[in-house]
Protein backbone atom coordinates (compact mmCIF):
# COMPACT_ATOMS: atom_id res chain seq x y z
CA UNK A 1 0.00 0.00 0.00
CA UNK A 2 1.71 3.62 -0.84
CA UNK A 3 -1.17 5.58 0.69
CA UNK A 4 1.06 7.20 3.40
CA UNK A 5 3.19 9.42 1.55
CA UNK A 6 3.34 12.21 4.22
CA UNK A 7 7.33 12.65 5.49
CA UNK A 8 6.33 15.47 8.08
CA UNK A 9 4.73 14.14 11.51
CA UNK A 10 2.80 15.43 13.98
CA UNK A 11 1.89 18.76 12.64
CA UNK A 12 0.65 21.16 15.33
CA UNK A 13 -3.62 20.41 15.53
CA UNK A 14 -6.22 22.67 17.14
CA UNK A 15 -9.39 22.18 17.46
CA UNK A 16 -12.36 24.81 17.43
CA UNK A 17 -15.45 23.14 19.36
CA UNK A 18 -15.15 19.11 19.46
CA UNK A 19 -15.53 19.13 23.17
CA UNK A 20 -17.60 16.85 25.50
CA UNK A 21 -20.44 15.08 23.74
CA UNK A 22 -19.22 15.81 20.17
CA UNK A 23 -19.52 12.95 17.82
CA UNK A 24 -17.82 14.74 14.76
CA UNK A 25 -14.76 15.56 17.35
CA UNK A 26 -13.87 12.34 17.85
CA UNK A 27 -13.69 11.52 14.08
CA UNK A 28 -12.06 14.66 13.87
CA UNK A 29 -9.35 13.66 16.21
CA UNK A 30 -9.01 10.41 15.33
CA UNK A 31 -8.89 10.56 11.65
CA UNK A 32 -6.43 13.70 11.75
CA UNK A 33 -4.06 11.89 14.48
CA UNK A 34 -3.64 8.25 12.71
CA UNK A 35 -0.08 7.63 11.48
CA UNK A 36 1.17 10.24 13.27
CA UNK A 37 0.36 12.83 10.69
CA UNK A 38 -1.01 15.26 12.92
CA UNK A 39 -1.11 15.94 16.74
CA UNK A 40 -3.26 18.20 19.15
CA UNK A 41 -1.97 20.41 20.34
CA UNK A 42 -4.68 23.05 21.57
CA UNK A 43 -7.88 24.01 21.17
CA UNK A 44 -10.96 26.10 22.64
CA UNK A 45 -13.08 23.07 23.01
CA UNK A 46 -15.97 24.88 25.00
CA UNK A 47 -17.59 28.06 25.43
CA UNK A 48 -16.80 27.91 29.25
CA UNK A 49 -12.82 27.79 29.62
CA UNK A 50 -13.04 25.71 33.12
CA UNK A 51 -15.16 22.99 30.92
CA UNK A 52 -12.64 23.07 28.09
CA UNK A 53 -9.76 22.76 30.07
CA UNK A 54 -11.54 19.21 31.72
CA UNK A 55 -12.00 18.23 28.04
CA UNK A 56 -8.54 19.28 27.02
CA UNK A 57 -7.18 17.15 29.99
CA UNK A 58 -9.13 13.84 28.53
CA UNK A 59 -7.26 14.24 25.33
CA UNK A 60 -3.84 15.26 26.22
CA UNK A 61 -4.00 19.09 25.70
CA UNK A 62 -2.52 21.08 28.63
CA UNK A 63 -4.41 23.65 30.26
CA UNK A 64 -2.51 26.46 29.05
CA UNK A 65 -3.34 25.28 25.59
CA UNK A 66 -6.94 25.43 26.13
CA UNK A 67 -7.84 28.64 25.24
CA UNK A 68 -11.26 30.91 26.07
CA UNK A 69 -12.05 32.15 22.44
CA UNK A 70 -10.22 31.70 18.83
CA UNK A 71 -8.74 35.24 19.10
CA UNK A 72 -6.90 33.92 22.28
CA UNK A 73 -5.60 31.15 20.63
CA UNK A 74 -4.67 33.00 17.57
CA UNK A 75 -2.82 35.77 19.89
CA UNK A 76 -1.04 33.01 21.72
CA UNK A 77 -0.32 30.20 19.04
CA UNK A 78 1.25 32.27 16.81
CA UNK A 79 3.85 33.54 19.61
CA UNK A 80 4.96 29.96 19.65
CA UNK A 81 7.47 28.09 18.13
CA UNK A 82 5.63 25.00 18.12
CA UNK A 83 2.65 26.93 17.41
CA UNK A 84 -0.57 25.06 15.17
CA UNK A 85 -0.30 24.89 11.97
CA UNK A 86 -3.93 23.69 11.34
CA UNK A 87 -7.13 24.26 12.85
CA UNK A 88 -10.49 22.03 12.57
CA UNK A 89 -13.56 23.94 13.38
CA UNK A 90 -16.37 21.65 14.55
CA UNK A 91 -18.58 24.52 16.01
CA UNK A 92 -22.29 24.61 15.52
CA UNK A 93 -22.05 26.43 11.47
CA UNK A 94 -23.72 29.87 12.80
CA UNK A 95 -19.88 30.21 14.40
CA UNK A 96 -18.08 28.38 11.04
CA UNK A 97 -17.78 32.07 9.43
CA UNK A 98 -16.29 33.75 11.66
CA UNK A 99 -13.79 31.35 13.60
CA UNK A 100 -12.35 30.90 9.84
CA UNK A 101 -12.05 34.60 9.65
CA UNK A 102 -10.00 34.90 12.58
CA UNK A 103 -7.86 32.19 12.28
CA UNK A 104 -6.77 32.94 9.25
CA UNK A 105 -6.30 36.81 9.57
CA UNK A 106 -3.64 34.87 12.43
CA UNK A 107 -2.10 32.88 9.67
CA UNK A 108 -3.53 29.37 10.51
CA UNK A 109 -4.95 26.85 7.91
CA UNK A 110 -7.94 26.25 8.32
CA UNK A 111 -10.27 22.64 8.28
CA UNK A 112 -13.82 23.33 8.70
CA UNK A 113 -16.78 21.23 8.72
CA UNK A 114 -19.52 21.91 6.54
CA UNK A 115 -21.50 24.04 5.13
CA UNK A 116 -18.54 26.60 5.31
CA UNK A 117 -20.91 29.74 6.48
CA UNK A 118 -24.08 30.63 6.34
CA UNK A 119 -24.23 32.26 3.19
CA UNK A 120 -22.63 32.20 -0.11
CA UNK A 121 -21.30 35.69 0.97
CA UNK A 122 -19.49 35.17 3.74
CA UNK A 123 -18.37 31.76 2.34
CA UNK A 124 -16.44 34.23 -0.85
CA UNK A 125 -14.97 36.25 1.46
CA UNK A 126 -13.48 33.49 3.39
CA UNK A 127 -12.59 32.17 0.02
CA UNK A 128 -10.66 35.50 -0.83
CA UNK A 129 -8.57 35.75 2.42
CA UNK A 130 -7.62 32.37 2.34
CA UNK A 131 -6.15 33.17 -1.25
CA UNK A 132 -4.76 36.41 -0.17
CA UNK A 133 -2.62 34.91 3.07
CA UNK A 134 -1.70 31.42 0.68
CA UNK A 135 -3.08 29.48 3.53
CA UNK A 136 -4.89 26.12 2.81
CA UNK A 137 -9.12 26.13 3.83
CA UNK A 138 -10.31 22.38 3.46
CA UNK A 139 -13.45 21.38 3.85
CA UNK A 140 -14.63 18.28 6.05
CA UNK A 141 -16.21 16.30 2.97
CA UNK A 142 -15.08 13.07 4.24
CA UNK A 143 -17.03 11.28 2.39
CA UNK A 144 -15.05 11.54 -0.84
CA UNK A 145 -12.32 10.43 0.96
CA UNK A 146 -13.39 6.78 0.54
CA UNK A 147 -10.76 4.66 -1.62
CA UNK A 148 -14.03 3.25 -3.47
CA UNK A 149 -15.39 6.57 -4.03
CA UNK A 150 -12.32 7.55 -5.81
CA UNK A 151 -12.16 4.16 -7.49
CA UNK A 152 -16.36 5.37 -9.38
CA UNK A 153 -14.52 8.71 -9.63
CA UNK A 154 -11.76 7.05 -11.88
CA UNK A 155 -14.23 4.79 -13.50
CA UNK A 156 -16.32 7.90 -14.66
CA UNK A 157 -14.04 9.90 -15.85
CA UNK A 158 -12.38 6.80 -18.21
CA UNK A 159 -15.76 6.91 -20.11
CA UNK A 160 -16.47 2.77 -18.27
CA UNK A 161 -20.55 4.11 -18.63
CA UNK A 162 -20.49 6.54 -21.18
CA UNK A 163 -21.63 9.69 -21.00
CA UNK A 164 -23.66 10.23 -17.55
CA UNK A 165 -27.53 11.07 -18.26
CA UNK A 166 -28.79 10.81 -14.87
CA UNK A 167 -28.11 10.80 -10.89
CA UNK A 168 -29.72 9.69 -7.98
CA UNK A 169 -28.73 10.47 -4.66
CA UNK A 170 -29.68 10.36 -1.20
CA UNK A 171 -29.11 10.63 2.61
CA UNK A 172 -31.59 9.03 4.90
CA UNK A 173 -30.84 9.69 8.72
CA UNK A 174 -32.52 9.26 11.63
CA UNK A 175 -31.70 11.00 14.39
CA UNK A 176 -34.23 13.95 14.50
CA UNK A 177 -37.40 12.01 13.62
CA UNK A 178 -38.52 12.78 17.06
CA UNK A 179 -39.25 15.96 18.35
CA UNK A 180 -36.10 16.89 20.24
CA UNK A 181 -36.67 17.92 23.93
CA UNK A 182 -34.43 20.57 25.73
CA UNK A 183 -32.74 17.91 27.45
CA UNK A 184 -31.22 16.49 24.10
CA UNK A 185 -27.64 16.85 23.09
CA UNK A 186 -25.84 19.73 22.08
CA UNK A 187 -25.78 18.78 18.37
CA UNK A 188 -29.40 17.96 18.07
CA UNK A 189 -30.02 21.18 20.19
CA UNK A 190 -28.62 23.50 17.77
CA UNK A 191 -29.24 21.70 14.61
CA UNK A 192 -32.87 22.79 15.09
CA UNK A 193 -32.32 25.98 15.76
CA UNK A 194 -33.02 28.35 12.73
CA UNK A 195 -30.55 30.63 14.04
CA UNK A 196 -27.30 27.96 14.76
CA UNK A 197 -28.52 25.72 11.74
CA UNK A 198 -28.15 28.55 8.89
CA UNK A 199 -31.10 29.09 6.14
CA UNK A 200 -31.73 25.32 5.73
CA UNK A 201 -30.69 22.93 8.24
CA UNK A 202 -31.17 19.63 6.26
CA UNK A 203 -29.47 20.83 3.32
CA UNK A 204 -26.31 22.53 5.70
CA UNK A 205 -25.88 19.17 7.70
CA UNK A 206 -26.86 16.66 4.88
CA UNK A 207 -27.35 18.16 1.48
CA UNK A 208 -23.80 19.72 1.00
CA UNK A 209 -22.48 16.16 1.60
CA UNK A 210 -24.73 15.21 -1.65
CA UNK A 211 -23.43 18.50 -3.50
CA UNK A 212 -20.05 17.46 -2.82
CA UNK A 213 -20.53 13.91 -3.73
CA UNK A 214 -22.24 14.10 -6.81
CA UNK A 215 -19.74 16.56 -8.35
CA UNK A 216 -16.67 14.69 -7.08
CA UNK A 217 -17.97 11.75 -8.67
CA UNK A 218 -19.30 12.89 -11.82
CA UNK A 219 -16.79 15.64 -12.76
CA UNK A 220 -19.98 18.10 -13.23
CA UNK A 221 -21.58 20.87 -12.02
CA UNK A 222 -24.79 21.10 -10.73
CA UNK A 223 -26.29 23.99 -12.26
CA UNK A 224 -29.74 24.12 -11.41
CA UNK A 225 -32.61 23.05 -8.66
CA UNK A 226 -35.82 22.50 -8.17
CA UNK A 227 -36.61 22.20 -4.53
CA UNK A 228 -39.25 21.41 -1.80
CA UNK A 229 -38.33 21.19 2.10
CA UNK A 230 -40.42 20.38 4.80
CA UNK A 231 -40.23 19.48 8.22
CA UNK A 232 -41.44 15.80 8.93
CA UNK A 233 -41.75 16.34 13.01
CA UNK A 234 -44.43 18.59 13.26
CA UNK A 235 -43.98 21.99 15.23
CA UNK A 236 -40.43 21.86 14.14
CA UNK A 237 -38.57 25.38 13.36
CA UNK A 238 -36.40 23.81 10.67
CA UNK A 239 -36.12 21.88 8.07
CA UNK A 240 -35.84 18.56 8.09
CA UNK A 241 -36.19 17.01 5.03
CA UNK A 242 -35.44 18.13 1.20
CA UNK A 243 -36.35 16.37 -1.98
CA UNK A 244 -34.43 18.33 -5.18
CA UNK A 245 -34.85 17.78 -8.23
CA UNK A 246 -30.78 18.65 -10.00
CA UNK A 247 -30.00 19.28 -13.32
CA UNK A 248 -26.21 19.06 -14.64
CA UNK A 249 -23.38 21.50 -16.29
CA UNK A 250 -23.70 18.14 -19.73
CA UNK A 251 -27.66 17.76 -20.02
CA UNK A 252 -28.09 15.40 -17.73
CA UNK A 253 -30.68 15.10 -14.87
CA UNK A 254 -30.58 14.23 -11.22
CA UNK A 255 -32.79 13.69 -7.62
CA UNK A 256 -31.41 14.63 -4.71
CA UNK A 257 -33.60 13.35 -1.26
CA UNK A 258 -32.28 14.25 1.55
CA UNK A 259 -33.57 13.67 5.69
CA UNK A 260 -32.57 13.41 9.41
CA UNK A 261 -35.76 12.54 10.10
CA UNK A 262 -36.16 8.96 8.80
CA UNK A 263 -36.98 6.76 11.69
CA UNK A 264 -34.59 3.72 12.21
CA UNK A 265 -32.12 5.11 9.47
CA UNK A 266 -28.32 5.48 10.08
CA UNK A 267 -26.06 7.28 7.88
CA UNK A 268 -27.47 5.90 4.68
CA UNK A 269 -26.18 7.76 1.85
CA UNK A 270 -26.05 6.63 -1.82
CA UNK A 271 -24.89 7.47 -5.14
CA UNK A 272 -26.21 5.67 -8.74
CA UNK A 273 -24.54 7.51 -11.43
CA UNK A 274 -25.95 6.41 -14.65
CA UNK A 275 -24.30 6.56 -18.30
CA UNK A 276 -24.99 5.76 -21.73
CA UNK A 277 -24.07 2.38 -21.22
CA UNK A 278 -24.10 1.22 -17.15
CA UNK A 279 -24.19 2.41 -14.21
CA UNK A 280 -22.39 2.96 -10.82
CA UNK A 281 -23.55 2.27 -7.52
CA UNK A 282 -21.93 3.45 -3.76
CA UNK A 283 -23.46 2.99 -0.36
CA UNK A 284 -21.91 4.34 2.36
CA UNK A 285 -22.49 1.91 5.19
CA UNK A 286 -20.66 -0.84 2.89
CA UNK A 287 -17.72 1.40 1.77
CA UNK A 288 -15.75 -1.37 0.61
CA UNK A 289 -17.80 -2.15 -2.91
CA UNK A 290 -18.83 -0.89 -5.76
CA UNK A 291 -21.56 -1.86 -7.64
CA UNK A 292 -20.94 -1.63 -11.88
CA UNK A 293 -23.86 -2.43 -14.23
CA UNK A 294 -23.85 -2.59 -17.48
CA UNK A 295 -25.90 -2.03 -20.40
CA UNK A 296 -26.22 -5.59 -21.29
CA UNK A 297 -27.02 -7.32 -17.77
CA UNK A 298 -23.81 -8.01 -16.42
CA UNK A 299 -22.80 -6.51 -12.89
CA UNK A 300 -19.47 -6.41 -11.55
CA UNK A 301 -19.50 -6.20 -7.65
CA UNK A 302 -16.11 -4.31 -7.30
CA UNK A 303 -13.99 -4.49 -3.76
CA UNK A 304 -11.61 -2.45 -2.40
CA UNK A 305 -8.04 -3.89 -3.36
CA UNK A 306 -4.21 -3.09 -2.63
CA UNK A 307 -3.48 -5.16 -6.20
CA UNK A 308 -0.22 -2.68 -7.08
CA UNK A 309 -1.93 -0.12 -9.75
CA UNK A 310 -5.46 0.13 -8.51
CA UNK A 311 -6.72 3.49 -7.17
CA UNK A 312 -7.84 2.14 -4.25
CA UNK A 313 -4.50 0.45 -3.58
CA UNK A 314 -3.04 4.12 -3.51
CA UNK A 315 -5.79 5.11 -0.94
CA UNK A 316 -6.41 1.69 1.25
CA UNK A 317 -5.05 1.69 5.02
CA UNK A 318 -6.32 -1.80 6.08
CA UNK A 319 -6.08 -5.13 3.75
CA UNK A 320 -9.16 -6.62 1.81
CA UNK A 321 -11.86 -7.95 4.50
CA UNK A 322 -10.67 -5.68 7.21
CA UNK A 323 -13.10 -3.10 6.60
CA UNK A 324 -12.12 1.37 6.09
CA UNK A 325 -14.61 2.61 7.75
CA UNK A 326 -15.84 6.91 8.33
CA UNK A 327 -12.41 7.48 10.40
CA UNK A 328 -10.27 6.06 7.48
CA UNK A 329 -12.14 8.52 5.28
CA UNK A 330 -11.07 11.42 7.73
CA UNK A 331 -7.77 10.27 8.24
CA UNK A 332 -7.06 9.79 4.40
CA UNK A 333 -8.59 13.67 4.31
CA UNK A 334 -6.46 14.66 6.82
CA UNK A 335 -3.48 13.23 4.89
CA UNK A 336 -4.30 14.74 1.86
CA UNK A 337 -4.64 18.55 3.75
CA UNK A 338 -0.95 17.38 5.44
CA UNK A 339 0.46 16.76 1.88
CA UNK A 340 -0.90 20.03 0.42
CA UNK A 341 0.34 22.02 3.34
CA UNK A 342 3.84 20.52 2.61
CA UNK A 343 3.43 21.57 -1.29
CA UNK A 344 2.31 24.95 -0.02
CA UNK A 345 5.52 25.23 2.00
CA UNK A 346 7.68 24.33 -0.60
CA UNK A 347 5.40 26.37 -3.37
CA UNK A 348 4.66 23.54 -5.44
CA UNK A 349 1.34 22.70 -5.59
CA UNK A 350 0.90 20.79 -9.10
CA UNK A 351 1.47 17.29 -7.41
CA UNK A 352 -0.75 17.89 -4.04
CA UNK A 353 -3.77 15.72 -4.43
CA UNK A 354 -7.57 17.25 -4.77
CA UNK A 355 -8.83 18.26 -1.47
CA UNK A 356 -12.75 19.67 -0.46
CA UNK A 357 -11.69 23.13 -0.34
CA UNK A 358 -13.11 27.23 -0.35
CA UNK A 359 -14.32 27.02 -3.82
CA UNK A 360 -16.35 23.43 -3.02
CA UNK A 361 -17.65 25.62 0.41
CA UNK A 362 -18.90 28.47 -1.99
CA UNK A 363 -20.81 26.28 -4.17
CA UNK A 364 -21.83 24.13 -1.63
CA UNK A 365 -23.69 28.00 -0.05
CA UNK A 366 -25.20 28.82 -3.73
CA UNK A 367 -26.50 25.72 -3.79
CA UNK A 368 -28.01 25.86 -0.32
CA UNK A 369 -29.21 29.42 -1.56
CA UNK A 370 -30.23 28.15 -4.56
CA UNK A 371 -32.71 25.45 -3.02
CA UNK A 372 -34.23 27.76 -0.40
CA UNK A 373 -34.90 30.46 -3.21
CA UNK A 374 -36.71 27.18 -4.87
CA UNK A 375 -38.33 26.19 -2.42
CA UNK A 376 -40.23 29.68 -1.53
CA UNK A 377 -40.69 30.53 -5.32
CA UNK A 378 -43.19 27.45 -5.20
CA UNK A 379 -40.03 24.77 -6.46
CA UNK A 380 -39.38 26.48 -9.66
CA UNK A 381 -36.10 26.11 -11.28
CA UNK A 382 -33.42 28.02 -9.96
CA UNK A 383 -29.66 28.84 -11.23
CA UNK A 384 -27.25 28.20 -8.55
CA UNK A 385 -24.95 31.46 -8.65
CA UNK A 386 -21.52 31.25 -10.04
CA UNK A 387 -21.72 27.81 -11.81
CA UNK A 388 -21.30 27.96 -15.92
CA UNK A 389 -23.35 25.48 -17.68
Amino acid sequence: MTHLNVTAKDIPLAMIGGGFGSAVGISHRDGAQMGGVFKLRAGVFSSELERGRAFGATVGVPPERCYANVDELVRCESGRADGVRLATIVTPNALHGPAAKALLLGGINVMCEKPMAISRAEAAELKLLARQRGLVFALAHAYSAYAMVHEARALVAEGAIGKIVMVQAQYASGWASLPIGKDARRGALWRTDPAQAGPSSVLGDLGTHIHHLTRFVTGLEITEVAAELSSAVVGRSVDDTAGILLRFSNGASGMMWVTMAAAGSGNELTIRVFGESGQIAWEQEIPDILTVRHVDGTVELRRRTIVPGSVSSKISRRRPGQPEGFVDAFANLYRDVALRLTALAADDVSSAPIIPDADDGVLGMAFIEAAVGSHENGGAWTAIRGVLS
